[in-house]
């Protein structure tokens, strides 16, 4: 079958077929009339809930997961394609912690794998001393049985913090970014102190098996760590991207006066055996230092097509300085995207980007939080561009659409994560009421791009990811 004639099956059944006039014929960036009229909210304790990961299943299903505040649980739910809570799973999926843990942590990737189980990686904290790191993060990961219970044959009844297995001397300060991989390994990035060598601040990536434990195959040991130059005295991997062939792309920051929040920007790659790859940035695997202070690296996406980069950019604490940054596929600032590589969406009174991706067309779809003009303090920003950088106007007839959940007038709203579904953009974080209780908040757009996997690309490589 052509695309042209597949366009236009689409558009017949769009237009006849009245089960089929909503989501689908809905002008992009609408919200989506069968999630629950677009906007949803999941309150899963009395406490502060906030959606920090989302992935997409088949038939529009979709996993959130995230954290409950002051309680310090792991949280993940399972949706039907029209916004609600499987009863199924939520009889089974209650909020979890770790026995180990008295500090807050997050999920940073969720994941259905082959045989119906659900994982999540993420980072907690243990409070307990040794100084001068009192608060000391550590990689978590937790499995699901296909039930929403807790998968009593991986680690501690179905939850796994890694506690002490990294290099002798080093001392793991963040714990920023992570992924799952299909075959359930999982890569983790962050940032350490006497790392390589004792004295050096180095971004370090760490690559786990499937049953949880340093991966011998990935640098030796599971580990490695760099700097991207002396002058870093505090270096950080901010976000990681990792290939289907298990490359590791990684975002950083470097700063070269600890006391201030100054930054500048880096890219890194390493090879699916843990070493930082000769042919990527200026020969070393490590790009050229950018900087585009107070901004720093949010999230990472590249293009399956070309092999481009864009980064979410955000000042590290405010809703201030948003933006995505657009790379070439060797780690060199790429002109050629928006303006002189840098798109500003620093609008009204502040924002920031914290996810993107890109959609199988080669456009770019990327989220976070608005302060708008008046007296509105936060709410959901959602955007997307052309390949070039350049705002899209036919997603919201300009490009950028803001959501507000308003369970109190003026309330704040943050979004954390995105996931494409069908080709629709889901984005969840956070919705606070007056009394300053959170629920997980969930938004989902239409989009008119119906062939959204594989017919665009020319491969059949997308197809298994939604």
């Amino acid at each position: 079958m052509t695309r042209r004639r597949a366009l236009g099956i689409c558009f017949l059944a769009c237009c006849t077929l009245p089960w089929l006039s909503g989501p689908l014929c809905a002008a992009d960036g609408d919200l989506d009339p069968s999630f629950s009229g677009g906007k949803v909210m999941l309150d899963w304790t009395q406490w502060q809930d906030q959606a920090t990961a989302l992935s997409p299943l088949a038939g529009g299903r979709l996993l959130v997961a995230g954290f409950v505040w002051y309680v310090l649980d792991w949280a993940i739910t399972e949706l039907l394609p029209d916004g609600t809570v499987d009863p199924a799973w939520a009889a089974n999926a209650a909020p979890f912690g770790f026995p180990e843990a008295s500090g807050e942590g997050t999920i940073f990737d969720v994941r259905r794998d082959a045989s119906g189980r659900t994982w999540a990686a993420g980072m907690m904290q243990l409070l307990d001393p040794p100084s001068p790191n009192p608060d000391r993060p550590r990689p978590a990961l937790a499995r699901l049985l296909a039930t929403g219970a807790l998968d009593p044959d991986f680690g501690d009844d179905g939850r796994m913090l890694l506690l002490n297995s990294f290099p002798s001397g080093w001392n793991l300060t963040h714990v920023n970014d992570a992924k799952l991989l299909p075959d359930g390994r999982s890569v983790f990035v962050g940032s350490c102190l006497d790392c390589p060598e004792a004295g050096d601040s180095g971004a370090f990536v760490l690559r786990l098996t499937a049953d949880g434990v340093p991966d011998a195959a990935f640098s030796g040991d599971g580990w490695e760590a760099f700097s991207p130059d002396p002058s870093c005295l505090v270096t950080r991997g901010e976000a990681v991207f990792v290939s289907k062939a298990a490359v590791v792309t990684v975002a950083g920051s470097c700063q070269s006066v600890i006391t201030t929040l100054t930054a500048v920007t880096f890219v890194a790659r390493l090879t699916a055996a843990g070493l930082l790859d000769s042919g990527f940035g200026g020969g070393d695997g490590i790009s050229a230092l950018l900087d585009l202070t107070p901004r720093r690296p949010r999230d990472i996406a590249i293009s399956p097509s070309t092999g481009k980069i864009v980064l979410a950019m955000a000042s590290p604490s405010e809703i201030a300085s948003g933006g995505l940054l657009g790379l070439t596929a060797t780690g060199a600032l790429d002109d050629d995207f928006a303006t002189a590589g840098f798109l500003d969406l620093d609008l009204e009174e502040g924002t920031r980007m914290d996810a993107v991706q890109f959609q199988s067309d080669g456009k770019i779809v990327a989220a976070g939080t608005i302060n708008a003009n008046g007296a509105q303090i936060a709410g959901f920003l959602l955007a997307r561009t052309l390949a070039n950088g350049t705002l899209d106007p036919s997603y919201d007839a300009n490009g950028v659409k803001r959501v507000e959940f308003d369970r109190a007038p003026n309330a704040y709203d943050r979004a954390h994560a995105l996931a494409l579904s069908s080709g629709r953009l889901v984005v969840g974080g956070l919705a606070l009421g007056g009394s300053g209780s959170g629920v997980v908040a969930l938004v989902r757009t239409g989009n008119t791009q119906i062939l959204h996997s594989g017919f665009e690309l020319g491969t059949l490589d997308e197809w298994a990811e939604e």
